[in-house]
């Protein structure tokens, strides 16, 4: 379901509207390991371009990107 709600933001909305790039962090949430962390890269990237990198979305990019790679023993890695 939240694949479907990406896609359909990216259609409707455009793939650097706010409410895309959150359903692109928490799509990238669910997914395991190198995926998880190359999805959780690119809504970061996204964010801070967008949205600027003090902004609350980015900042919870941000973490889940630090907990992907916790997860994956990767804790040095930015």
């Amino acid at each position: 379901m939240n694949r479907r709600a990406l896609e359909k933001c990216e259609k409707v909305l455009g793939p650097d509207h706010p409410h895309t790039l959150t359903s692109l962090s928490v799509l990238a949430t669910q997914r395991k390991y190198d995926e998880s962390g190359a999805m959780n890269r690119r809504a970061l990237e996204r964010q801070e371009k967008v949205l600027g990198p003090d902004h609350p979305h980015t900042l919870t990019s941000l973490n889940n990107l630090a907990q992907a790679l916790q997860d994956q023993g990767k804790c040095h890695e930015s």
